[in-house]
């Protein structure tokens, strides 16, 4: 018997989550798509980039936006992106 391994992102928990902002702590946290600037150094250069539809968590209620590993790759992936235009 031969296995393939493929990789996969971790099941990801149902929303919506509990807000972990100081004084929220409510169940609103759901996925949103936002506008997002960054400003980040790559080789002694600072990048200011702009993510048309960041697809992250955030508290309806009181905004608190929570960066997962997932959002990370997405910014990751603007970013390399970025540089390439740039190259």
């Amino acid at each position: 018997m031969t296995a393939i391994l493929t990789k996969q992102a971790p099941p990801q928990r149902p929303f919506p989550w509990r807000c972990r902002a100081s004084g929220c702590g409510n169940w609103s946290v759901v996925l949103a798509k936002i506008e997002y600037y960054i400003t980040t150094e790559r080789g002694g250069v600072l990048l200011d980039v702009r993510i048309p539809e960041l697809e992250i968590p955030k508290c309806k209620d009181c905004g608190e936006l929570v960066f997962t590993d997932a959002v990370d790759d997405q910014i990751e992936e603007v970013i390399e992106a970025h540089l390439e235009k740039q190259a």
